[in-house]
């Protein structure tokens, strides 16, 4: 069995053959971080673009030490990536589909290479699944739900969790999600996307340093869409 880290994985077009393989993530090790009492909550906010420095708001610099460490890891494995996004979710847990098995930057619209993410947790850490998976020759990822196929496949023994406090990298291939939290919880998460494309949705927060314009709907335009292959 072939086993691949990011940059074995960084340099093909995104692809399903690769799920046929064994994808781990890289563990680059604990990171301690003040994390602040208020709430924050933004969404893939862009931090930097082409040949730019990063433009981080005022507000989110206590994140900088993570955003060093991501840039470090992503010029020891040589790639670089013209766009640069950050996601906070400081404060009482919201989201309720992260908790569901699924990749991030799974879109083959276009043709493009894979993205490279990073994250950190600072309690409840994030679950993820280093399994092979085969897809069948009819699988058509513009009509089928990779996310509802991979739900559908794994089961508990298999589930791994990474450590609180710790930076881990991953990209579309490695499937993973937010352990099932009860109400009133606290939770910081942290994640920042390195992107080969602009990811143009009108989700995103708004960087007032890196002013964009948007008018596609990202879920609705393409993910609810999608329909199960089973």
């Amino acid at each position: 069995m072939i086993t691949t880290n990011l940059r074995d994985r960084a340099y093909n077009a995104l692809n399903l053959r690769q799920y046929s393989e064994l994808n781990v993530v890289d563990e680059l090790g604990p990171l301690n971080l003040v994390v602040p009492s208020e709430r924050q909550y933004v969404l893939r906010i862009l931090i930097k673009r082409t040949f730019g420095e990063f433009q981080i708001p005022t507000e989110l610099e206590w994140v900088r030490p993570f955003i060093n460490t991501t840039k470090a890891h992503q010029d020891r494995i040589g790639v670089k990536q013209p766009f640069v996004y950050l996601t906070v979710r400081n404060g009482l847990v919201e989201s309720v589909t992260d908790d569901e098995w699924h990749v991030d930057g799974f879109s083959q619209t276009i043709t493009h290479l894979p993205e490279q993410n990073y994250l950190w947790t600072d309690v409840l850490p994030t679950e993820y699944i280093e399994k092979t998976f085969n897809f069948p020759d009819n699988f058509d990822s513009a009509k089928h739900n990779v996310h509802d196929f991979f739900q559908r496949r794994i089961t508990t023994d298999e589930v791994l969790t990474m450590k609180a406090k710790n930076v881990y990298g991953f990209d579309p291939y490695v499937i993973h999600r937010r352990p099932k939290i009860s109400a009133g919880t606290q939770r910081c998460f942290l994640r920042v996307s390195y992107t080969p494309i602009e990811i143009e949705d009108i989700n995103n927060t708004f960087n007032d340093l890196l002013p964009t314009a948007y008018v596609r709907d990202g879920v609705k335009a393409f993910r609810d869409k999608l329909v199960s292959y089973d």
